[in-house]
C-alpha cells in the first residue's frame, strides 16, 4: 500500500510505501517528522479529517524508518 505526502520543503508530492495498514485518506492533519541517530526519517501522522466522509480523527501515526521516497510530481 502506499499514500502521496506534500513535502513543502520543496513543494513536491513524493509517494511512501507501507506495508501493513494505511492510515485514511485526510486533510487538516500534521505530518511530523522526527530524525533518527541514522539515516533515516520517522514521521507522526495526527488526527485531520478523513475523506470523503469528513469524519473528525484523532488517531495517531508512526511511519518509520523513511530512508527513500519517490518524486511523483512536482507543484
Amino acid at each position: 500500500d502506499c499514500f502521496d505526502v506534500l513535502f513543502v520543503e520543496d513543494w513536491k508530492w513524493k509517494k511512501l510505501l507501507m506495508k501493513g495498514s494505511i492510515p485514511v485518506a485526510r486533510q487538516s492533519h500534521t505530518f511530523t517528522p522526527i530524525p533518527t541517530s541514522n539515516s533515516t526519517t520517522s514521521y507522526l501522522i495526527y488526527g485531520g479529517i478523513s475523506l470523503p466522509y469528513k469524519t473528525i480523527l484523532s488517531d495517531l501515526w508512526l511511519i518509520k524508518n523513511i530512508t527513500n521516497l519517490k518524486d511523483t510530481k512536482t507543484l
